[in-house]
């Protein structure tokens, strides 16, 4: 449950702007679901570019154990990136 948690914070620094304003990921949040002790889990979620221009991230970062990636770092205006997360329970 803890898991599910930390994810959602990393979902709402988006939607709240600590990131760049433009950056949407979807409306409530990123759940797992139910993640069994010593499970890994992994999932991928589209990051959409609302903006009119391109926005270049610099750093994408989990806390916790876990991994996050995004590609492309550079989201061109109007376009969208793949962010995955990797946590293992």
């Amino acid at each position: 449950m803890s898991h599910q948690i930390v994810l959602f914070v990393v979902s709402a620094a988006f939607a709240c702007g600590a990131f760049a304003a433009g950056l949407m990921v979807p409306p409530g949040g990123i759940a797992l679901g139910e993640v069994r002790p010593g499970e890994a889990i992994e999932k991928t979620v589209v990051v959409s570019n609302d903006a009119e221009r391109a926005i270049s991230v610099s750093r994408v970062k989990a806390c916790c154990g876990g991994e996050a990636t995004m590609e492309p770092m550079a989201v061109p205006a109007k376009g969208a990136a793949k962010l995955t997360l990797r946590m293992k329970a």
